[in-house]
């Protein structure tokens, strides 16, 4: 790694976000990160993230009890990074949550210009590589086979009959700030404006059978 021109490291601090500033500026209206440069003096490109996660995890369970059936699925993700491309383009308009100071501490308080910094012209940098690994409740069931008893107030018109209820996305543990840790993937590591989140829903299904 290079320092400028006429630049030693008694020039420099690291701020309260961990982050290389000139000496004397942490907290003031000047504060601005410094960008790496490569031996050569330029803006030095190096990788900033892996997209690959440690490992992925499916767990699923099915209980029956008199009729009732639950079924649920959980899948865990350990890892991966995502490029979260919405924070950096929101801070373009200073529209980010992030540059809300409010009951930040006053000695950790930034100025918009110092985001502005990280936005850099859309140019990606590490300060928009987030973790996104997650716990997901992927699916849940709820379903209820009616007993042959039953059937027979229908004039045993029917087999079987079973109603199930079913919710998909219920539930994501993340540390991701965007919308949804899976919006990106190893080939497209982006959470980009053209990417939309996994939805929830919660749908009724109804099985006849004659």
């Amino acid at each position: 790694k290079q320092l400028p021109t006429g630049k030693t490291i008694a020039d420099y601090e690291v701020n309260s976000d961990g982050y290389v500033i000139d000496k004397g500026k942490g907290g003031t209206l000047t504060e601005k990160p410094i960008k790496l440069l490569d031996k050569n003096g330029n803006l030095a490109f190096v990788p900033i993230g892996n997209g690959n996660p440690d490992f992925n995890l499916g767990i699923s369970n099915t209980l029956n009890y008199k009729g009732i059936q639950f079924y649920v699925l959980i899948d865990i993700k350990k890892g991966g990074d995502v490029y979260n491309r919405k924070s950096q383009w929101l801070t373009r308009d200073s529209r980010n949550g992030i540059m809300d100071m409010t009951g930040v501490a006053t000695d950790k308080r930034k100025v918009y210009d110092y985001f502005q910094a990280f936005y850099d012209v859309n140019t990606n940098n590490s300060y928009w590589v987030e973790d996104a690994g997650f716990i997901k409740v992927r699916e849940v069931a709820v379903g209820y086979s009616f007993q042959p008893k039953s059937l027979k107030m229908l004039n045993n018109t029917f087999k079987g009959i079973t109603a199930r209820v079913i919710g998909r996305n219920l539930l994501t543990i993340t540390d991701y700030s965007g919308y949804d840790p899976e919006v990106g993937s190893i080939r497209n590591p982006y959470d980009g404006t053209g990417q939309y989140p996994n939805f929830r829903n919660v749908a009724f299904s109804l099985t006849l059978d004659f």
